[in-house]
């Protein structure tokens, strides 16, 4: 049985934490392909200096490439439609997924091509230049404008109440999302004594050792809606009038499926770690469990 100290005294006491909130963004046909349109510089930026490390030895600093990155605006002129911030967010990120290379013994960048694509692209934010129009539900942005977006009440509120350091724009499934990074003041939960052990396997994803048993979860139906679009696709002429009705309607049954499943894996995380003080957990390479073909799912 678990015991709680009284509410009014919390682990820790509040602090101030950096968030991201997500947020569904409704763009027009004018804002996509400016959304686009940043999304497609990013990468095409981003090959460019990685040509410069990889074969010519560059040094990925912040001085070099931020001059490689005023000669590239020179020589192409529609990177100057991208907003600012965002192309030198650019060689920020390299240069964080080189260092990670040299002294993490990570994989060395890749270039973004179709079958790694860029699908984001960040704005930080700097003299009020990202707000929130909570009555009009409308989020104003640089170069892109006013655009429409939808979330609960509650993040609303935590947005317009919070700092926001920047937003990432990301376009995935046909959809357009908003991650906006905050600064906020974070209440813990309760503190509770409580401990529980989980062992993690394929065909039940969890055990907890107060007798939690978590099955795997049921998406026969969804999964067989998506494998049905994708057959629709697979029969129509890529590009035309059907292939993209086909598409629409896999990204809708892809986004159900994948929706469904994050939501309960956040209902059951939230409940374990709102009732337990110590987690304990095995360590696994979840990752190699699902390179094995005997055990990884059939899609």
């Amino acid at each position: 049985m678990s015991s709680c100290i009284d509410e009014n005294n919390y682990y820790g006491g509040e602090q101030d934490v950096t968030e991201a909130v997500k947020i569904r963004l409704y763009p027009t046909d004018e804002q996509k392909k400016l959304i686009n349109q940043n999304i497609g510089n990013r990468g095409f930026i981003w090959n460019k200096m990685l040509v410069k490390i990889k074969y010519e030895n560059v040094k990925p600093t912040q001085k070099t490439l931020n001059n490689i990155l005023k000669e590239l605006k020179n020589e192409y002129s529609f990177l100057e439609k991208s907003e600012s911030s965002s192309r030198q967010q650019v060689y920020r990120d390299l240069i964080k997924a080189y260092n990670k290379h040299k002294k993490e013994g990570a994989g060395f960048p890749k270039f973004k091509s179709e079958k790694n694509p860029n699908i984001s692209f960040r704005i930080q934010a700097n003299n009020n230049n990202i707000r929130l129009n909570e009555r009009k539900n409308r989020i104003q942005m640089p170069t892109i404008g006013k655009i429409k977006f939808k979330t609960s009440k509650e993040y609303k509120q935590k947005i317009q109440e919070s700092k926001i350091n920047n937003i990432t724009i990301k376009h995935e499934n046909g959809i357009y999302m908003g991650i906006i990074n905050i600064n906020t003041i974070n209440t813990p939960l309760k503190y509770c004594f409580e401990a529980v052990g989980i062992d993690m396997g394929i065909r039940r994803p969890l055990t907890c050792s107060n007798g939690l048993k978590i099955e795997e979860f049921d998406l026969t139906r969804e999964e067989k809606n998506v494998k049905y679009y994708q057959r629709e696709m697979s029969k129509k002429q890529r590009g035309s009038k059907r292939y993209c009705m086909a598409q629409k309607r896999y990204w809708q049954a892809l986004n159900k499926k994948i929706n469904k499943k994050n939501d309960q894996y956040h209902k059951i995380t939230h409940h374990i770690v709102k009732n337990n003080q110590v987690i304990a957990l095995e360590t696994l390479n979840i990752k190699g469990w699902f390179k094995n073909k005997h055990w990884a799912p059939k899609l």
